[in-house]
């Protein structure tokens, strides 16, 4: 599958910037109702997770309330929160990155009208789809970082295929990590500019329009930016039938 799927990307067509912001905006009124509650769910995650990180400070407040009035904390909650800051972004990206996946699956059971597919938003929390998960979070999470350190340049680079890990963990996750990443790269080596500017538009037109309804409205179109991606992932490398669970020795 590793090499028909470059394969497809090699002998890609050229995509038409209008076709798919159109088709983006078609689709985007069948799934506003599941992109709105995305935007939910990753909100009541991420928020209970946040306020982990203030737990060492309240427990340190309590048996030492003096520590703040000086301004003088220890080192040792310092790096205990470091280190919860650390632990509670990696879950927060794993918990997204899946929620993202979920989402995709969603959209393209809308789109082609699938009626005998079951798709939830939850379905790739469990083994091994959550293990995938937090590895592929990672890789992202540190391509971006080291990209931004290198005067952030190559971050604007990165971003597009970066952008496509998901989709390629979403429709086939019998795809190894590595295997992901080498064709995510690919794939946003060869679309990158249409990419971008699909990403662009679409990131500025859901936030303008979410801002003129009352800023809540962003809840609603923010989900609007995934729909350009999704269609250059149909028109370049199309759906076949997959199977839903890959062998754990797979990654």
């Amino acid at each position: 599958m590793f090499q028909e799927l470059q394969r497809r990307i090699d002998t890609a067509k050229e995509l038409d910037f209008g076709s798919i912001f159109q088709r983006s905006l078609d689709l985007f009124k069948e799934t506003w109702v599941q992109g709105l509650i995305l935007t939910l769910i990753s909100i009541a995650i991420t928020l209970p997770l946040i306020m982990l990180i203030y737990i060492p400070m309240i427990v340190y407040g309590i048996a030492d309330p003096s520590a703040f009035e000086q301004g003088d904390l220890a080192a040792l909650p310092i790096f205990i929160m470091a280190i919860t800051l650390i632990v509670v972004i990696v879950i927060i990206s794993a918990l997204s990155f899946a929620l993202q996946a979920a989402f995709f699956k969603m959209i393209k059971k809308i789109d082609h009208k699938e009626t005998n597919e079951d798709v939830n938003f939850f379905m790739y929390f469990k083994q091994p789809y959550l293990k995938k998960s937090l590895i592929l979070s990672l890789a992202l999470i540190g391509i971006a970082l080291v990209s931004a350190l290198l005067c952030y340049l190559p971050l604007i680079y990165a971003i597009v295929p970066l952008q496509f890990f998901v989709l390629f963990f979403a429709f086939h996750p019998e795809l190894s990590i590595s295997e992901v990443i080498k064709l995510s790269f690919k794939l946003g080596n060869k679309k990158w500019l249409i990419t971008f500017g699909l990403i662009l538009v679409a990131g500025i037109l859901a936030q303008f329009v979410g801002m003129l309804l009352c800023f809540v409205g962003v809840f609603f179109t923010a989900s609007f930016g995934y729909l350009p991606l999704y269609h250059i992932y149909k028109d370049v490398i199309g759906f076949d039938n997959q199977p839903e669970i890959f062998e754990t020795n797979s990654i």
